[in-house]
């Protein structure tokens, strides 16, 4: 009678831990047109000298590894966090859990360096810069449109830490 009952646990954590895997996959593929929009408000708010720190910044959190340059800590952690749900979903077992930890770090840390630039950013309005204000607005969006969705990947990661640490 006990036996039955291990092998429906079994079968339920597994389950949930595909759901959080599928969960994060969709987050991840959300996450990626927020991140390139994101790019291109920086990229447009550098133009103007005072949106150009933080606006630099950004661009430097969000960076693609180069020949000559390390990728930023979100492409890293989005990186990282893509190849931990192939993993999964290929192999069909829990992960490591301090590779989930080390990912859910990750994002963590992405997510501090983009609450910082958005704490840093002023607004330009009393500058009178024609088109600075526009540029100040679509960084801004975007900032909070990025750092809410790492966090909620960032939440999913460490339930499927939760999960994986769980009696499969």
């Amino acid at each position: 009678m006990t036996y039955p009952t291990a092998a429906r646990s079994h079968g339920f954590a597994l389950t949930a831990l595909l759901v959080v895997i599928a969960i994060i996959a969709i987050l991840i593929g959300l996450l990626l047109p927020a991140v390139q929009k994101l790019q291109d408000s920086a990229e447009a708010a550098a133009q103007f000298p005072e949106l150009q720190p933080v606006a630099t910044d950004v661009l430097i959190v969000l960076r693609k590894a180069g020949r000559t340059q390390q990728p930023g800590l979100l492409f890293t952690a989005l990186d990282d966090a893509d190849a931990l749900v192939s993993t999964v979903q290929d192999e069909q077992q829990a992960p490591d859990p301090e590779e989930v930890a080390a990912v859910a770090q990750e994002l963590q840390a992405a997510e501090a360096a983009l609450q910082q630039d958005l704490a840093l950013l002023d607004n330009p309005a009393s500058l009178h810069t024609p088109g600075a204000l526009e540029a100040y607005l679509d960084l801004k969006h975007d900032l909070q449109d990025v750092v809410a969705k790492v966090h909620l990947t960032e939440i999913q990661v460490t339930k499927m830490g939760d999960k994986s640490t769980s009696k499969l």
